[in-house]
């Protein structure tokens, strides 16, 4: 979520810049306000949009069908050890 506010700032910013240099406002002090604010904006995407995208949770994985036991025979003898087997 914090990446997509980032890259709406910085697209509001760029468009912010570019209504500034076509209508001829673009002066000195215009231009110390905005590299401020791209300072700020590029400070701002390295303390929060980082650790978002290192940090993100693992998906969870999608429920597996319950796996059946296999069948088994019952009461047959053992010829090795001359017993029953119980499974």
């Amino acid at each position: 979520m914090l990446v997509r506010i980032y890259e709406t700032m910085w697209a509001l910013y760029a468009v912010t810049v570019l209504a500034i240099v076509t209508t001829g406002n673009f002066t000195m002090f215009t231009s110390v306000v905005l590299g401020f604010i791209a300072c700020t904006l590029t400070f701002m995407g390295i303390m929060s949009v980082p650790p978002v995208i290192i940090a993100n949770p693992a998906m969870p994985n999608p429920a597996k069908a319950p796996v059946e036991a296999p069948a088994t025979r019952t009461g047959t003898k053992v010829e090795a050890f001359g017993v029953w087997k119980s499974a």
